[in-house]
């Protein structure tokens, strides 16, 4: 089913539906392999709607926030655009992780290239980078 649904109309009912066949399949399968009393252990069995875009670009700016929190110790300073914060939800949907994959999307395309400049120093304290998306790729430079 993946982990996004479409926004609207028919295509999301459908998507819906899926779900909650889905979700009882899921029970149903629990059930049928696990005994009885540790059931009865569990307080409670949640199956999760898949994520939709818009859910991973807001863990994505969450991510970045704390990016920020760590690099203004440094007097670093960061500005991501919103393609961006789209490219990082889009890679993390391809990984089939949804959002734990964020993190390792976040480090990939935006910590370690500003580690490097750091390391490099090319980036000493006050300067800011910015990061934004173009032809497909995304480019950390210092202003």
């Amino acid at each position: 089913m993946g982990f996004s649904l479409p926004e609207e109309g028919v295509a999301r009912e459908a998507a819906e539906t899926r779900y909650d066949e889905m979700k009882d399949l899921v029970l149903r399968e629990l059930k049928s392999h696990l005994s009885p009393e540790l059931l009865g252990r569990l307080d409670q069995v949640i199956v999760y709607a898949p994520l939709q875009k818009k859910d991973l670009v807001r863990i994505a700016e969450l991510h970045i926030q704390e990016l920020a929190k760590r690099l203004v110790g440094k007097k670093i300073t960061i500005d991501v655009s919103k393609g961006v914060l789209e490219e990082i939800a889009q890679r993390s949907v391809s990984r089939d992780e949804g959002a734990r994959a964020i993190r390792s999307v976040v480090q990939e395309l935006l910590e370690d290239p500003i580690a490097v400049s750091v390391i490099n120093e090319d980036a000493s304290a006050g300067r800011s980078f910015v990061a934004r998306k173009a032809g497909g790729k995304v480019t950390v430079t210092t202003k």
